[in-house]
């Protein structure tokens, strides 16, 4: 015969156990409003940070170029090849190449305005960046020496600048300075001449030399 201190012994061991069999069964809680705020958070920062990308990725098959009557194609890839921005090359909706190639080719200064879009392409995940320019005039006069003195009557000049000569972003220019005959004895009318040229770099984006297989 069991003692009434034993029987409540068995009964706190069976309630205690049975607790335990019970939860077993029970499915998992869900989370807890801490939880999902925490996720949320973590989520927002992601998003918030710089270089941060969303969207689906495309593969450049084709740059396409439209408005360039003078400025030739190649200069234009080349300044977008410069910034990854070629077929073969990935790009997404949020790319920021997209943004700062569009500034790179007004910076050029041979444009008004510069627009750049994404169409699909041929291919699934496929695209063409297409990029849409407004030319502008190139001439620039450079300077001007305009002037008099009591020994010459006249003597000034100009100089003048294509800054995208053929089309191929080259910087031809040519100045002048010249004058009427000095009142000074044995003097002579005077003209004297400059000529300056700028290419754009060899071998590629940025001067880069580029090997040839």
């Amino acid at each position: 015969m069991i003692g009434r201190a034993g029987a409540r012994f068995l009964a706190v061991v069976v309630v205690v156990t049975g607790a335990r069999a019970v939860a077993a069964d029970l499915p998992a809680a869900p989370a807890t409003d801490r939880d999902t705020t925490d996720d949320l958070v973590t989520d927002d920062r992601a998003a918030s940070f710089p270089d941060a990308r969303f969207g689906p990725r495309y593969i450049i098959e084709d740059v396409v170029v439209r408005g360039n009557r003078k400025t030739a194609k190649s200069l234009l890839l080349r300044e977008l090849a410069a910034l990854g921005l070629a077929p073969g090359e990935s790009v997404d909706a949020s790319d920021a190449r997209v943004e700062t190639a569009r500034y790179r080719l007004l910076a050029l200064g041979y444009f008004l305005d510069v627009r750049l879009s994404v169409t699909r392409g041929t291919k699934r995940g496929g695209a063409v960046l297409v990029v849409e320019v407004d030319e502008r005039g190139t001439l620039v006069v450079n300077e001007l020496f305009p002037a008099t003195s009591r020994a010459t009557l006249f003597w000034g000049g100009a100089d003048l600048a294509e800054t995208n000569f053929l089309g191929r972003g080259i910087n031809l220019g040519a100045g002048f300075v010249a004058s009427t005959k000095p009142v000074v004895p044995d003097a002579h009318a005077g003209l004297g001449v400059r000529l300056h040229v700028g290419v754009p770099p060899l071998g590629g984006p940025s001067g880069e030399r580029k090997s040839v297989v």
